[in-house]
């Protein structure tokens, strides 16, 4: 599955592609974070992932190339969108929880096809904390991990836990 990323198409998701989005997220948060491990974390994980999909303003984003129904990537986010919450209008923070794409399809345009629409904005959020290296007996993140996140994007661990708007 390398096709070049304008064999790539971003489709809706559909119920048979939650078991291997929740496969798969729960196995690379489990790699990033490094040192967590167990059914602890197993089941933090879990119950995490079931309250975000959970969300009336969550949305799963696949990508797939053309023609396929396999999943190339795939992105769990909220839009940002406004809503009417008990007479007041909201306006929540957009908020990218996590975004995975297969080993052999990586740097073929995949995460911008997901996640493109949120790109030159100042106001994303993501939850997940990114991947986590053993130095010298410590945990930290790859020096790489700057360079990956857009300008101006914040991560805010807690966002998974309750939606955001901007006062939070």
């Amino acid at each position: 599955m390398t096709a070049p990323a304008s064999r790539f198409v971003r489709r809706a998701s559909v119920p048979d592609d939650r078991r291997y989005v929740l496969t798969t997220w729960r196995r690379s948060e489990g790699e990033a974070r490094g040192h967590i491990e167990g059914r602890l974390f197993g089941a933090w994980q879990d119950a995490a992932m079931a309250a975000i999909l959970a969300r009336s303003g969550a949305e799963t984003r696949i990508v797939s190339p053309e023609g396929d129904d396999s999943i190339a990537g795939w992105a769990v986010l909220e839009s940002g969108e406004r809503e009417t919450v008990s007479g007041r209008v909201v306006v929540s923070v957009p908020t990218l929880h996590y975004l995975f794409v297969r080993p052999e399809c990586r740097r073929l345009g995949i995460a911008r096809l997901l996640v493109g629409d949120l790109l030159g904005r100042d106001d994303v959020v993501y939850s997940a904390r990114p991947p986590r290296i053993l130095v010298n007996g410590s945990w930290s993140s790859p020096g790489w991990y700057p360079r990956k996140v857009p300008r101006g994007w914040r991560c805010l661990e807690r966002a998974a836990f309750f939606p955001l708007t901007p006062e939070t």
